[in-house]
């Protein structure tokens, strides 16, 4: 069988594999996308600013609130936080201990994400990697704004519904090797857009 390009062409081995995002409907319920929010609440939203240290990495500023689901919260208790865990876990067939502690974000009027890569160039030397994907849970409808950009997917845009997950891979998945993927993928930068009206909750799982 004969692998084809997005425009018809023959696929060489040697050519790279092409960037992908997963849009997944519904795939939280109001009852899950909630009860996320409301540990967010219970676990309190702080401020995050955050200029970025490696310029190559972030093009620009972060903006926003987030709530960190780690072992001092109550997430790990949480019996639908761990519902929402075991999902993930069977989409991406990672063992969920092996995620990173979820962040919970909160993005209110003229809040946004600058454009910015998941991958870090220092895990590759952590026992665990470096973060082979990225999803993002939404946790609400937003009234205007807040839509997530690929810039260098064509300027990609996806509007997001409360419930949806967006799956994407950070890593080039180099299929000549049996070793797991360590490259970045050069084209997965992606931007949060500023929220126009009304306020965006969402997660973040790596």
């Amino acid at each position: 069988e004969q692998n084809m390009q997005s425009d018809g062409s023959a696929a060489s081995e040697e050519d790279p594999p092409k960037p992908w995002i997963l849009l997944l409907n519904d795939f939280l319920s109001d009852e899950e996308t909630d009860r996320l929010i409301d540990l967010g609440h219970e676990i309190g939203w702080a401020e995050r600013r955050d200029s970025p240290a490696n310029k190559r990495e972030v093009r620009h500023v972060h903006s926003s609130k987030m709530a960190l689901c780690d072992q001092n919260s109550s997430c790990e208790q949480d019996a639908i936080f761990q519902k929402v865990m075991e999902k993930i876990q069977v989409l991406t067939e990672t063992p969920k201990s092996h995620f990173e502690f979820v962040e919970l974000v909160r993005y209110q009027f003229g809040e946004s994400r600058g454009t910015h890569h998941d991958f870090r160039a220092h895990d590759a030397w952590k026992p665990a990697g470096p973060r082979v994907f990225t999803i993002f849970l939404c946790l609400s409808d937003v009234e205007e704004g807040g839509a997530m950009g690929f810039p260098d997917l064509d300027w990609e845009f996806v509007k997001l519904r409360k419930g949806q997950a967006l799956l994407w891979a950070n890593v080039l998945d180099d299929r000549n090797s049996d070793l797991p993927p360590t490259e970045k993928h050069p084209e997965m930068f992606h931007e949060g857009l500023p929220v126009q009206k009304g306020e965006l909750f969402g997660a973040n799982v790596w």
